[in-house]
């Protein structure tokens, strides 16, 4: 039974379109159900359809017509006229690059948030972000 990954993407950082590039690849990649969470600069959450993804639409300003969400625990959530939702996925592959995509910024809010996902911990993130410490490592 595939997994139902979510990818979260873009960020703040100077390889903000690198990180959008390598979350549309991911649609030609895996096989599996795909979810789109885009963190803008501004650090807000978007959830894009997946049948939409493409590049000019981060650069354009269209992902702000998408839904908006919120980081709660154990989900992301969308807010609307009637409550809220959950964003449906099992786990999270974080395709963030260079700030808070490597320091350990978004690997503590899963963590504190409890939201399962793949990629490097915050300790892991932290010593490699610091080339100091990478050096007495």
């Amino acid at each position: 039974m595939s997994k139902k990954i979510a990818i979260l993407f873009g960020a703040q950082s100077f390889e903000h379109e690198i990180s959008i590039v390598s979350s549309i690849t991911m649609k030609k990649v895996l096989n599996n159900e795909l979810v789109y969470i885009f963190v803008d600069k501004n650090r807000e959450f978007y959830h894009i359809p997946t049948e939409i993804i493409k590049s000019n639409l981060f650069s354009s300003g269209e992902y702000k017509k998408c839904d908006k969400l919120e980081l709660t625990q154990n989900s992301f959530v969308k807010r609307g006229f009637f409550g809220t939702k959950n964003l449906e996925f099992d786990v999270l592959l974080n395709l963030t690059h260079g700030g808070d995509g490597e320091d350990g910024v978004l690997a503590g809010m899963f963590t504190f948030f409890n939201i399962p996902f793949i990629g490097p911990r915050v300790e892991g993130c932290v010593v490699s972000c610091n080339k100091f410490l990478t050096k007495i490592v």
